[in-house]
């Protein structure tokens, strides 16, 4: 079997593990088939990696060797490179037949002033971040669903800030969900939501008028962890702000009564979903990872994918 098939997320931690002791790597991404939910068992995986230097890289012809890949159970059976014209890559082809392509380009790469077309294709094309300390790669990838999700023309460009709900959450948790039938179309989930919403803690952001632009509900399951449980923002509010703000606001209330861990479920990418699959990208760009899916959590027809986020520690 294809060992990426088999153990993918064992591959993409020891790539993780080597950029984090390089100072010369200022991202990696996971692009291409896996990024996006739909390898097959034979599909390479396809990484970015930002340096400060590239060419120091593709001179030293040891590194690709001295990625720890015994956690994997296989090892690297010989390597090539190749050229694509602004960027370069490295083809590792590992023992079990599989192969692993690590692209290497500059910080330039991922430039938003102006936005290469190169550069949007690949990371619209599909893009998970692994490792990205400066926010080069967050930055980008904002960037480019802005161009694909463009926020309503009529959408004022008002700075919402989340606020602690008390009242109506109920109320407040139906309206936005209602209004997002693409994720939310099922009346009796809705109502499962809206019923335990109101006894959750929520945060919510508003129009100045008062009407609610979007929330999030927060669910504790032991001293160390808590759960986004449910969070929905309406449409015209999309690409403007206001999930960072709920998610940012949900992890610092975590954190707040000592919380390690935030996590989500959210639909797993085996069941093809556009709506779901920008879903997740999102999450990945908030800093949560994919742990474990479920396949019959929620239902056969729904497989939940558990993602995970680690809060910054007090000490």
């Amino acid at each position: 079997m294809n060992e990426l098939a088999e153990h993918p997320a064992r591959i993409l931690d020891v790539i993780i593990g080597w950029a984090k002791l390089r100072r010369d790597v200022r991202g990696v991404a996971l692009v291409g088939s896996h990024a996006r939910g739909t390898a097959r068992p034979d599909s390479d995986i396809d990484l970015v990696v930002l340096a400060d230097d590239p060419e120091t890289l593709r001179a030293d012809s040891s590194w690709i060797e001295a990625v720890d890949w015994s956690d994997t159970g296989v090892k690297v059976a010989n390597w090539r490179d190749e050229d694509h014209g602004a960027v370069w890559s490295r083809r590792a082809c590992l023992s079990s037949g599989a192969e692993v392509e690590i692209t290497v380009a500059t910080v330039a790469w991922a430039s938003i002033a102006p936005l290469d077309a190169g550069t949007r294709w690949v990371v619209s094309d599909g893009c998970r971040i692994l490792h990205d300390p400066a926010g080069f790669l967050g930055r980008l990838y904002e960037a480019v669903e802005s161009t694909h999700n463009p926020p309503a023309a009529d959408a004022p460009a008002v700075a919402l800030q989340p606020v602690r709900v008390f009242d109506e959450r109920g109320a407040i948790c139906r309206e936005v969900l209602e209004s997002l039938p693409e994720w939310f179309g099922i009346p009796a989930s809705v109502d499962a939501y809206v019923t335990a919403a109101d006894g959750l803690p929520m945060f919510a952001c508003f129009e100045p008028g008062g009407d609610v632009v979007g929330f999030v509900s927060v669910k504790t399951h032991t001293p160390s962890a808590a759960e986004v449980y449910v969070l929905g923002v309406k449409r015209a509010w999309h690409r403007r702000g206001i999930g960072r703000a709920l998610i940012e606001a949900a992890a610092q209330f975590a954190h707040g009564w000592g919380a390690r861990f935030l996590t989500v479920k959210t639909l797993s990418p085996s069941k093809p979903d556009a709506n779901y699959a920008a879903t997740r990208r999102f999450y990945e760009a908030m800093g949560f990872l994919p742990i474990e899916e479920f396949p019959t959590l929620w239902n056969a027809d729904n497989p939940c994918l558990l993602m995970l986020r680690p809060l910054v520690s007090n000490t």
